[in-house]
């Protein structure tokens, strides 16, 4: 990525966990599925992070590597031109090719590419992703009912069932019953399609994660 544009992105998931946190200020005790999805984009802010760091890392690299590099031309360019013989103290070698002037040249030419493969940057690393809430999202669930406490269910009815508590106990109750994860996800891409829900709110990916970890 773009320096410019990893900035953006940290910046926005910075504003993102802040309007998400302020969104619970008043709230007495928080939810703990709301803490599930603070740690998730907590865990993703670190990764991009990580990226950054890596990435300012390279890039001061390269321009240290650049100007050593510039160092050693101009030091090169400066033998070549001592080592030249001036014309009016042999008038001689004028009329004989400058063999001599062709030397330093080519070991010039052969010292830059030289230095050109030592400098070139090692190949970037990925980077490791490893948030609490990624290592948390692969624990399977035994049913998906016990995944919700009280608080967690009326926020999901409220969020993606419109604040239909039936529809939302209906769902679950069929989910559990299915006999595998592509059964489980068909019914619920059923039900986002009839409710219309935003693929980008954290509430669907949550749910969809839950459903997963219930079928591992």
């Amino acid at each position: 990525m773009e320096m410019e544009q990893l900035r953006k992105e940290f910046n926005q998931l910075l504003a993102n966990i802040n309007e998400h946190s302020e969104r619970f200020t008043d709230h007495e005790h928080l939810p703990a599925l709301e803490v599930s999805v603070m740690m998730s984009k907590i865990g993703k802010l670190l990764e991009v992070a990580t990226i950054l760091k890596h990435t300012v890392k390279e890039l001061e690299e390269n321009k240290k590597n650049l100007k050593k590099e510039a160092t050693i031309i101009s030091v090169q360019e400066s033998v070549v031109s001592i080592s030249e013989p001036e014309a009016d103290l042999e008038p001689e070698i004028i009329e004989t090719p400058k063999i001599e002037e062709v030397a330093p040249k080519e070991e010039q030419s052969k010292i830059v590419e030289a230095k050109q493969e030592e400098i070139k940057p090692e190949p970037t690393k990925p980077v490791e992703k490893s948030s609490v809430g990624e290592k948390f999202s692969h624990l399977p669930l035994s049913s998906l009912k016990d995944a919700f406490s009280l608080n967690d269910r009326y926020l999901f009815a409220n969020e993606l069932f419109k604040k239909d508590m039936a529809l939302f106990n209906e769902t679950i109750k069929t989910i559990d019953s299915c006999g595998s994860l592509i059964n489980a996800q068909e019914h619920l891409n059923a039900i986002k399609t009839t409710l219309n829900w935003d693929n980008e709110s954290d509430y669907v990916v949550t749910f969809y994660q839950l459903v997963e970890r219930r079928f591992l």
